[in-house]
């Protein structure tokens, strides 16, 4: 997930690259694979990612469909990352419940694999002699919703249903929901939020501004609407 990477990292790793050595003593003959949850063109032109590096994984690309564009794969992962989360934690091979089978594959699966591994991961921790799992503790809820719960979530959020919003604002205003939910639950640490969901400090905030001014945009707007009238 090199969209993940600090500034810092990302023009470090541009300079072994394009260079093709780590150091002069060390030089570099490899393939690099770099993959990323969003579009790195975006956020380049936003300034969140570093052009050079952008330039190095644009000059050859594969889009990769969502997990729920293709949900007969789910099942053999979630047998595979099973086995080898079971066998990472020491436990026996645990399985899960038909009825969980079927919520997972009627789950939309935001975060891709991420969420998947993350799930199974927690749900092996929490389940350590239950040899079939057949529900998710809170913990793992936090990780995973169903459809009805998403849908539950959208409609809490006043703004976010509003159709008339491009979806990239829609969207940024359910994962602000989602932001505020998890710091509170870390008791308000935002660093700590930002590790439990995989993105650095720094992208957090930017999160979070960005939504702030939506609403502060919505809002002023709402508020001369009404003043018109």
């Amino acid at each position: 997930d090199i969209d993940r990477l600090s500034m810092r990292v990302q023009k470090r790793l541009a300079e072994v690259f394009m260079t093709q050595k780590i150091s002069e003593q060390l030089p570099l003959n490899t393939r690099i694979i770099g993959t990323s949850r969003h579009s790195l063109e975006r956020l380049t032109k936003a300034g969140e990612f570093y052009k050079p590096l952008y330039r190095f994984f644009a000059s050859g690309t594969v889009k990769m469909s969502p997990l729920r564009k293709h949900k007969e794969d789910i099942p053999m992962l979630i047998e595979y990352f099973m086995k080898k989360e079971c066998q990472k934690q020491g436990m026996l091979l645990k399985y899960f419940s038909d009825n969980l089978m079927n919520d997972f594959m009627n789950h939309d699966w935001l975060w891709n694999m991420t969420e998947l591994k993350q799930m199974i991961e927690k749900s092996v921790l929490f389940n350590p002699k239950n040899h079939i799992i057949k529900k998710l503790s809170g913990s793992v809820l936090s990780i995973f919703s169903n459809k009805e719960s998403s849908i539950s979530l959208l409609n809490d959020i006043p703004l976010a249903a509003n159709s008339e919003l491009a979806l990239k604002e829609r969207m940024s205003l359910v994962e602000r929901e989602i932001i505020l939910l998890e710091i509170k639950k870390l008791g308000g640490n935002k660093s700590k939020a930002a590790k439990a969901m995989g993105i650095s400090r720094e992208a957090l905030r930017k999160k979070l501004l960005n939504s702030d001014e939506i609403i502060k945009r919505l809002t002023k707007d709402s508020k001369e609407v009404k003043e018109a009238a």
